[in-house]
């Protein structure tokens, strides 16, 4: 979305602009958060399926081994998550404060340091990642999981390490594009990846000799494929010439400390997340009857994931906006979007816990067929209605610190909560009090309400103004390492 601004100088650094534009309303506001909330939904919804898809195409096999392939991509998956893909999610989450709030100052010129710095930071990471994955079987199974079940997720994990750079390098050029609100290439670009995920992975798993490793070729190759479908929107909208896109290794390197200092806790916080669920799924194996108590805790996993995406499309909006309001020296109207944002939240999850309250017994039909899982599964939905609406405020508020460029105060709220709370919480209810998987959610529930009330009690010892006059001083190129 374009707008036309005029600017002028808030600060005594003359290179330092903001957009001057009269207060929006909040119905304006509203379709605003509206309009980028919904395609990033879908997008985010679409990234989502690459594990499903796998697991899928691997199970459809006409092998005896069937049930193995399953078991071996769920764990690659699980593995890759939190080791790799948690890594391109969290460390170009930076970005999400450094890019929106210099756009909102209408200083794109920064675009180019970030460009640099973001790229070498995520390069130095990617060898160590790459290292882990690549000898992730032989983890697996000092971890006490199946040799051959390691083994081969071990296999294709290696596989999915060649497309690890073109999903970085994705993740890194959607968020320069989402601080201008651009997010429909990014829709666009998903579907596409899926349907080559799924076309060549149909091919390759039924039609070729490669089998369980044309699972994980299709899926590398969705991933390869997703920055090289959006170089056709650079070609019709060169926006990257804003940018001062020349590469000067000092402003690279003198300002990875900034970037790293953003995203680093960006990437503990999701990374925190996405191993507390997978705790969660371990935990469930440990139960009486874990075959059954296994497959529930997948279905409630399954259900949380894919309604999640609602709240993580409205989150990356809030901060888009926040930033944006804030680098424009707004912090009434960014303080205005940040309460919108969490009331979108809290009357949709309304809707979207009533739809599971209501279709209880119906959604584990969705993902299986055996009658004991289904009936535990139902009984357990009940108790991740609650945990669903605080995780969903709590995925909001993680995106406004975002945009307030304060993400720390989110690393920690989820350090102190999801583990110390949460996790032991639910082992006590799950094991002890012999809850079983419905423990297991009480217990982690309690965490999340725990978290959602610290962060409630941080947004309110918030200083817009001060906020504003930190993104705007930000911004400045006086303030960035730049070598004429």
């Amino acid at each position: 979305m374009t707008t036309t601004a005029t600017y002028h100088s808030v600060v005594d650094d003359p290179h330092c602009v903001v957009r001057e534009s009269p207060p929006i309303s909040w119905k304006a506001e509203l379709k605003h958060l509206l309009s980028l909330a919904g395609p990033m939904i879908f997008a985010l919804f679409m990234e989502s399926l690459h594990n499903t898809i796998s697991i899928v195409l691997v199970g459809q096999i006409d092998s005896p081994l069937a049930t193995d392939y399953v078991g071996a991509a769920t764990m690659a998956s699980m593995f890759a998550t939190i080791t790799s893909f948690s890594v391109g999610i969290g460390l170009p989450s930076a970005l999400d404060t450094l890019c929106t709030q210099a756009h909102g100052a209408g200083n794109t010129k920064q675009f180019g340091v970030y460009f640099q710095s973001a790229h070498l930071g995520m390069a130095l990471v990617l060898l160590p990642v790459v290292l882990i994955n690549w000898f992730s079987g032989d983890i697996l199974t000092a971890m006490g999981q199946d040799a051959e079940l390691s083994a081969l997720a071990g296999t294709f994990i290696r596989i999915l390490c060649a497309g690890l750079p073109f999903y970085f390098v994705y993740q890194l050029v959607r968020r320069f594009l989402q601080a201008y609100d651009i997010v429909y290439p990014m829709t666009v670009v998903a579907l596409l990846s899926n349907g080559v995920h799924i076309g060549l992975g149909y091919y390759l798993c039924y039609h070729t000799s490669l089998g369980f490793n044309g699972a994980a070729i299709a899926r590398c190759v969705s991933y390869v494929v997703l920055p090289l479908l959006m170089l056709p929107y650079f070609v019709w909208r060169p926006i990257h010439r804003e940018w001062g896109l020349h590469w000067n290794k000092a402003v690279a390197v003198g300002n990875l400390r900034e970037f790293f200092r953003f995203g680093v806790p960006g990437l503990l916080m999701v990374m925190m997340e996405y191993t507390a669920f997978e705790i969660l799924t371990l935990m469930a194996g440990w139960l009486p009857n874990h075959k059954i108590m296994i497959g529930a805790n997948s279905v409630l996993i399954n259900l949380i994931t894919l309604f999640y995406m609602v709240y993580l499309g409205i989150s990356f909006s809030g901060t888009i906006r926040i930033g944006n309001l804030l680098g424009a020296n707004k912090p009434d109207q960014a303080r205005r979007v940040a309460k919108m944002a969490l009331c979108l939240s809290a009357s949709c999850s309304i809707v979207t816990g009533g739809t599971m309250l209501l279709a209880r017994h119906e959604l584990p039909k969705l993902f299986l067929s055996d009658p004991e899982v289904i009936a535990a599964a139902s009984e357990a939905i009940l108790c991740i209605i609650v945990l669903h609406v605080f995780d969903t405020l709590n995925a909001v508020n993680q995106g406004i610190f975002r945009g307030i460029a304060k993400p720390v105060i989110a690393t920690v709220v989820n350090a102190a909560t999801y583990y110390p709370i949460g996790i032991s919480l639910a082992a006590a209810f799950g094991f002890g009090l012999h809850w079983n998987v419905n423990g297991l959610f009480i217990g982690f529930t309690t965490g999340a309400m725990t978290a959602c009330g610290l962060y409630v009690w941080q947004l309110r010892k918030i200083d817009w103004d001060a906020a504003a006059a930190d993104a705007i001083a930000r911004s400045s190129p006086s303030l960035t390492h730049v070598v004429a």
